[in-house]
């Protein structure tokens, strides 16, 4: 009931198809949740969190859930919290080289965004077309560009995440301190929520080269 308060009864979805459809990702994992939960701004999200770990709910979070580990299912049951909706460009710095970003914007989207400033963003993972820059900061995917540029721990600035608590916390690579937002790129979702990321941009190249090489 708390739950409803938060974000409405019309997004609190208990029916068949809405929990078959949640109940698998790329992997051959399946499980089915108990409810699907959607959410629409990350202020409610972290009320939401709060509201379920207090009664000690289970919750899975999920975007594209394009990943092929099975960090979408809910095995323990509970909630599927759909961040689908998270998706928002925020803005685009080009004089100081980042962007900002919400956890459900699919990186392409991202790329489109900055190609049309003379901009791109590095990691560009084989799923780019339909996979999130927050589920990408996750499992830290990387892509053709990784060798030249890094993967996404090394594109990320900064990384604001609600805890399994419901706390909002912002974490600056820039700060003093152990990197806990690299940490969080290689956790695959198990330590917290991303809910925004500020991410580097770069000039997009003026010329491209092709090599091949036979060995």
């Amino acid at each position: 009931m708390q739950v409803k308060k938060i974000i409405g009864r019309g997004n609190v979805l208990l029916d068949d198809v809405a929990l078959a459809l949640n109940s698998f990702d790329g992997s051959p994992v399946r499980a089915r949740p108990d409810a699907v939960l959607n959410i629409a701004s990350a202020a409610k999200l972290a009320k939401v969190i709060k509201a379920l770990a207090t009664n000690k709910i289970p919750f899975t979070p999920r975007m594209a859930a394009s990943n092929h580990d099975g960090g979408c299912i809910a095995l323990r049951g509970g909630c599927v919290l759909n961040l689908t909706k998270l998706n928002k460009i925020i803005s685009i710095n080009t004089e100081e080289g980042f962007a900002i970003v919400e956890s459900g914007v699919v990186n392409q989207d991202l790329q489109n965004a900055l190609a049309l400033l003379g901009y791109f963003y590095a990691p560009d993972p084989g799923s780019m077309q339909f996979s999130t820059i927050g589920g990408n900061a996750a499992l830290n995917a990387g892509g053709a560009k990784t060798l030249k540029y890094g993967s996404t721990a090394s594109n990320l600035l900064k990384v604001e995440i609600i805890t399994p608590e419901g706390e909002i916390m912002l974490l600056d690579r820039a700060a003093n301190g152990p990197d806990l937002a690299a940490l969080l790129t290689r956790s695959e979702g198990t330590l917290c929520l991303i809910t925004k990321l500020w991410v580097k941009i770069l000039p997009s190249p003026k010329k491209f080269k092709t090599i091949l090489a036979y060995f």
